[in-house]
């Protein structure tokens, strides 16, 4: 087929919109369009949008206007959780035009070759209604690691979260389906299967009769998990995952405050209590373990003794990384009504606190891997200027000098120092 459009797809967020905008890319192929990797004299962009956080909807207006003033006049489809949430500002920005949601992405891309064959003057909107789970092909892998989605939707009454509104009730994938993607994912050269969805604990046909599933396909090394909720994290959950043999060793929580009285005021369904045993589980099934997390500081009415708190927790956890947000009101939450709004400083230095003692968490757990003196197992992942870039099983970012390129392999690499927030080794 001859490819008649260029298009390029910029995407903000999480993995579930990362999936999705490698589905939508793929499907474009299909009909003929040729990808670039920068917007520059294309003839499509796409902007994928995130509302997670305010800056996260500041950001999604910023690549709306930054790809409408792209020379070369392209059509702008804007989509995603921030259009879905906020389409009149999006339509007021007069940048795009089509504007949709998250329901039925991928029917965008028809929508596109009539755009680009009959553009109209003003701004349509499309939105779709989020009720029912929205099938995407997704069999042609970019790179060795690949996002499979099997879940959306999040069914969780947080008080600072947006995202419900966004996605809709949980809905999810036939199991069937995400097998056979799985496996033809792997089948064209994926080695490393990331589980993800907006709560995949939320999954309505058993995530670990999935899992076992997934993990009898031949040619697939690893199976990551998307976020998961300390919620889940149970006795019978935590043991079934350690019962599946290519389940790797890294689990993300979704641990938002180390303090229980914030937990209780962001309506989250554990205590500090139960997310430190969540924690010390997972490392009783998985001695080697790496953790990593999110975290929220400076939620409404959080006091000094609450953070401090959140730090102590955090300290006693040692997580290896943690996306740490400070708190931003969203649209139509309870939180953004709530007493106690803290102050853009209080937030700004709360906020620093956390990273600082982060870093020597990060730092005191990779020189322990030094110090072990043992080989990791590291699935390479591209080779540049004489060295090769890869993960451990672990999730520890792994540098090694080499030659060959070893893109797809599973290597053993000694590490020798830490560099940044990864480690530098040698293969062996």
């Amino acid at each position: 087929m001859i490819n008649i459009y260029t298009f390029n797809i910029i995407t903000l967020g999480c993995r579930v919109n990362q999936y999705e905008s490698r589905s939508i890319a793929e499907k474009l192929v299909s009909l003929g369009f040729e990808e670039k990797q920068r917007p520059d004299g294309c003839d499509l962009c796409i902007i994928n949008t995130c509302a997670v956080t305010a800056e996260a909807s500041r950001k999604s207006r910023q690549m709306i206007r930054r790809a409408a003033a792209n020379g070369s006049d392209p059509v702008v489809i804007a989509v995603g959780c921030w259009t879905q949430i906020e389409p009149e500002k999006a339509a007021e920005l007069g940048c795009a035009d089509l504007v949709c949601g998250v329901g039925d992405k991928q029917k965008i891309c028809e929508t596109a070759l009539d755009l680009l064959k009959n553009r109209s003057k003003k701004t349509l909107t499309e939105l779709s209604p989020v009720d029912v789970y929205d099938r995407y092909d997704h069999t042609k892998p970019e790179s060795i690691r690949e996002f499979l989605k099997i879940e959306d939707g999040c069914d969780g009454k947080c008080a600072y979260c947006v995202i419900p509104k966004a996605r809709g009730p949980v809905r999810s994938r036939d199991p069937e389906e995400a097998f056979e993607e799985a496996r033809a994912l792997c089948k064209n050269g994926a080695k490393e299967l990331v589980v993800t969805g907006i709560e995949i604990s939320g999954y309505q046909f058993g995530l670990t009769d999935l899992l076992k599933r997934i993990d009898g396909i031949e040619e697939l090394e690893r199976i990551r998990l998307g976020s998961l909720d300390p919620f889940m994290m149970n006795e019978e959950f935590v043991s079934g995952l350690a019962s599946i043999s290519k389940i790797a060793p890294h689990f993300h929580l979704s641990i938002q405050s180390g303090c229980s009285r914030t937990l209780a005021a962001m309506r989250r369904r554990y205590n500090a209590g139960r997310a430190m045993e969540a924690v010390e589980r997972i490392r009783k099934h998985f001695p080697r373990a790496m953790l990593t997390c999110d975290l929220i500081v400076g939620f409404p009415g959080e006091t000094d003794e609450d953070h401090a708190e959140t730090m102590r927790f955090m300290e006693k956890a040692r997580f290896l990384h943690a996306h740490i947000f400070p708190y931003s009101p969203r649209p139509d939450t309870e939180a953004a009504g709530m007493p106690g709004q803290l102050s853009g400083h209080v937030k700004e230095k709360r906020l620093h606190e956390v990273e600082d003692l982060q870093k020597a968490v990060s730092f005191d757990l990779l020189n322990e891997v030094i110090n072990k003196r043992e080989p990791l197992p590291v699935l390479i992942e591209k080779h540049e200027k004489g060295y090769v870039f890869g993960h451990s099983d672990n999730f520890i970012e792994v540098k090694a000098k080499s030659d060959e390129d070893l893109t797809g392999r599973t290597v053993f690499a000694l590490p020798s120092s830490a560099e940044g927030e990864g480690l530098c080794g040698k293969i062996v």
